[in-house]
């Protein structure tokens, strides 16, 4: 959200999006071949590919929702000799790899030269890739369609507005836009960064660390009538050759990076049939400025000289048409969709080609993963005067975020805490004042009946499901939370953390950020996982061997100790042990170990040892 600081306008909170033409889609978005790739040329764990169906809907979809013109022509990847006829085996490999990442098949067959011939006789090769699915799509409506949704979703556009500079403002920043001869300054608490071909300009306006440079590649095209003769003539296919080196990139492998090429796309009439013209190109030049469309232009020799799958077509055919510029990342191929490494409120949201094909794929795996805490935590506790939310939330939540992604495919709110575990603490809870940290969406204080009851955790969805059994409930990560903003919810009689700290990098430090909030005469509860059973040995044993069991608990947990360990950390924080116990139990109930791979077999080999935990009472050393 940004709030207009120094504007004409009422200060107020409103989203914007800011266009540095005067246009909406003037360069990239706009300015492409307009066509739906199967996106499978790129590698299967890539962005690129395995967010293919990320999206509820499809382009295809949408754009039949919305009246954009949109038809299914089939794409053909021709090869001209031995050499690129092996190349097109890979791409249908990769095809095959990426639908099993994804659980969505692509549709492809090799075809034979007469093959060819049949779906377009005028097209020379020895064999080719066919997509039958395959789509164009009118690339400057649809980003307009884009730009008018989202108007009517409140959100205020400013065109012709470039940004002149973004600084660090506390945990946002503050933005500086000219509009014409108004200057306007913003502040936002986030800031997307879907600046395109400038996207690494504005992130090093906020961090001169960014570690990407984009490279303009200008993609120039021109256009024949396949009316003008009979050997010109299509059936409507996008036909494009193997994919062309471009000179001087390489990606993140060392591999050197390539692009399209020179290749056959139709264009839609007015009524959005396929029209009588056929786009040529993009031919590809490397060049200096982003904004160089039209300096020393290639000729129509170049075009012809560069379409050997067709070699009918003459100088004479072709008009000069669009051009347009794409991202280039040397040292990087894929897209960029991540919280910046210093500034987690700046989001880069920056794509190469195919990203209008992906678009709606990526825009929901930005919302999904970079966003969705943030502005849904905000507006689902908006009303709510129960749930208090820290400032800096969106910085706090940033390092869950894999965490949660990865959990998300697994019933988490059928996860309860073992009935040991909720009857240990409610023994030694009782209190007139209670503080459960990392509570979880199932507190093991849920049934304590006491005067004051506070929550506390970093998840949104435990918020939901467990703010009504608290008088507050606090969404935050109490490790990363601040002592000042702390110390607003004042001391307790009974603080309990269990299962939480196997979760933190620093233990001994946690547990010295809570002695502030205990009462002199008050109670720390702490619950943890054994770090001396033989499930977690043998868990670590085949984590680090060839067998990876268990990658959940690696990503979640990083302080798994043993009793003296814990011991040493309590006398350093000068607490005195009152209550220990020690108890095999399975770690929750309703917990799907069938999702886990290796949980079997740990069972198997040692299951008395499965799911040991400490269970420490303890209070301050007068």
């Amino acid at each position: 959200m940004l709030r207009m600081v120094q504007t004409v306008l009422e200060e107020k909170d409103i989203p914007i999006l800011t266009d540095t033409h005067k246009s909406i889609g003037e360069e990239q978005s706009g300015h492409n071949s307009g066509v739906d790739h199967s996106r499978y040329q790129h590698h299967p764990k890539s962005l690129k590919s395995c967010l293919r169906g990320r999206s509820p809907i499809s382009l295809k979809n949408f754009c039949a929702e919305y009246g954009i013109h949109y038809k299914t022509v089939g794409k053909l990847v021709v090869a001209m000799n031995d050499a690129q006829v092996l190349e097109l085996l890979k791409y249908r490999e990769n095809a095959d790899a990426a639908g099993r990442e994804t659980g969505i098949s692509i549709t492809t067959e090799i075809l034979s030269k007469g093959d060819v011939k049949k779906l377009e006789p005028n097209i020379y090769c020895e064999a080719a890739l066919h997509t039958p699915n395959t789509g164009i799509v009118d690339a400057a409506a649809y980003v307009r369609t884009l730009a008018d949704l989202a108007e009517q979703q409140g959100v205020n556009l400013l065109k012709n507005a470039p940004v002149t500079n973004v600084k660090q403002d506390g945990s946002g920043f503050i933005l500086q836009v000219k509009q014409g001869e108004q200057e306007y300054e913003f502040h936002a608490e986030v800031v997307i960064n879907a600046a395109g071909l400038y996207g690494d300009t504005i992130a090093k306006m906020v961090n001169p660390e960014f570690p990407y440079t984009i490279r303009p590649l200008r993609g120039e095209y021109m256009k024949f009538n396949t009316r003008a003769r009979a050997e010109l003539s299509m059936s409507g296919k996008c036909v494009y050759p193997v994919p062309t080196i471009i000179e001087g990139m390489f990606d993140e492998y060392g591999q050197a990076k390539k692009a399209a090429g020179n290749h056959l796309t139709p264009i839609f009439n007015a009524e959005g049939n396929i029209s009588n013209w056929v786009w040529v190109g993009p031919l590809h030049k490397v060049v200096e400025r982003k904004d160089d469309y039209w300096t020393e232009r290639m000729s129509a020799k170049d075009f012809v000289l560069n379409l050997p799958f067709f070699p009918q077509l003459l100088e004479t055919d072709l008009q000069e048409e669009q051009t347009g510029i794409q991202v280039k990342i040397p040292g990087y191929d894929d897209w960029i969709i991540q919280r910046d490494s210093k500034y987690p409120n700046l989001v880069h949201y920056i794509e190469d080609s195919p990203g209008m094909s992906g678009s709606l794929d990526s825009s929901q795996y930005l919302v999904e993963t970079v966003l969705k805490y943030l502005f849904q935590s905000r507006e689902l506790f908006a009303d709510d005067l129960k749930v208090h939310i820290p400032p800096d939330f969106a910085e706090q939540i940033a390092p869950h975020l894999e965490a949660f992604e990865y959990f998300s495919k697994f019933p988490y709110e059928s996860w309860k805490p073992n009935q040991t575990r909720v009857d240990f603490v409610t023994r030694y809870a009782s209190s007139e004042r209670l503080l459960d940290i990392a509570c979880g969406g199932h507190p093991v204080t849920a049934e304590i009946q006491i005067p004051y009851k506070a929550g506390m955790d970093i998840s949104p969805k435990a918020a939901v499901m467990a703010k009504d059994t608290f008088d507050d409930f606090y969404l935050c990560d109490f490790s990363a939370t601040t002592t000042e903003y702390l110390q607003q919810l004042g001391t307790f009689d009974t603080i309990v953390c269990s299962e939480f700290l196997e979760h933190t990098r620093d233990s001994s430090a946690v547990i010295q950020k809570m002695l502030p909030l205990l009462n002199p005469d008050g109670k720390l509860i702490i619950t943890v996982p054994s770090g001396e059973s033989m499930a977690m040995r043998l868990d670590k044993y085949l984590h680090h061997g060839e067998w990876k069991r268990f990658e959940w608990f690696h990503k979640t947990h990083f302080n798994l100790l043993s009793l003296p360990e814990w011991k040493e950390i309590f006398v350093e924080a000068r607490l005195v042990e009152k209550v220990f116990d020690f108890r095999p139990s399975d770690l929750v109930e309703g917990f799907p170990k069938e999702n886990f791979p290796g949980w079997k077999q740990v069972c198997a080999l040692a299951p008395r040892y499965l799911g040991h935990q400490y269970f420490f009472v303890l209070e301050k050393k007068n």
